[in-house]
């Protein structure tokens, strides 16, 4: 769930009517929420599993960590050095 709080004032968009007679110093606090897709980054087993990239910038990117955290670009990156497939 991804949420997002912001403020407005009376004076731009909808509540710029003036007949309203709503002092210009008060906010209006707006949320919205909306749900996000699960993305799940699916294993694979390929017989032609490689790295993208070179084999030291493949090491680079898993010593920093990258495999875990940006799998997404791990998987096309360096899948075979980050033991994706």
């Amino acid at each position: 769930m991804k949420t997002i709080v912001f403020f407005v004032r009376p004076s731009t968009g909808k509540f710029s009517d003036e007949t309203k007679n709503i002092p210009p110093s008060t906010c209006f606090r707006h949320i919205i929420s909306t749900k996000e897709r699960c993305v799940s980054v699916k294993t694979y087993h390929d017989s032609n599993c490689t790295n993208f990239l070179g084999l030291i910038e493949c090491q680079d990117f898993k010593n920093e960590g990258q495999c875990a955290t940006n799998t997404r670009m791990a998987l096309k990156l360096c899948a075979k050095q980050c033991n994706m497939c």
